[in-house]
């Protein structure tokens, strides 16, 4: 939705700084951390995977020439 919207590009580029910012919490969560900080930044990371993933594959199939278009999903998909 997102994507057909603003383009593939701007998308991709949320989800990873989601997945980072996410990623960078859980690496800093110590012992002390409580659990529901921790599950707060595993959702955080999913949804920015979430986010991420379709639009990549969407950005590429559509860089792809028509011809090779199938070629590239498959090799994106394998």
């Amino acid at each position: 939705m997102f994507v057909a919207r603003i383009g593939a590009r701007p998308v991709i580029l949320v989800g990873l700084a989601a997945d980072v910012v996410s990623g960078l919490l859980l690496v800093f969560a110590g012992p002390e951390s409580s659990l529901g900080w921790i599950i707060g930044a595993q959702v955080f990371l999913v949804l920015g995977s979430t986010m991420a993933i379709p639009a990549a594959t969407a950005d590429m199939a559509g860089a792809a020439p028509p011809e090779l278009a199938a070629t590239g999903q498959g090799a994106f998909n394998a």
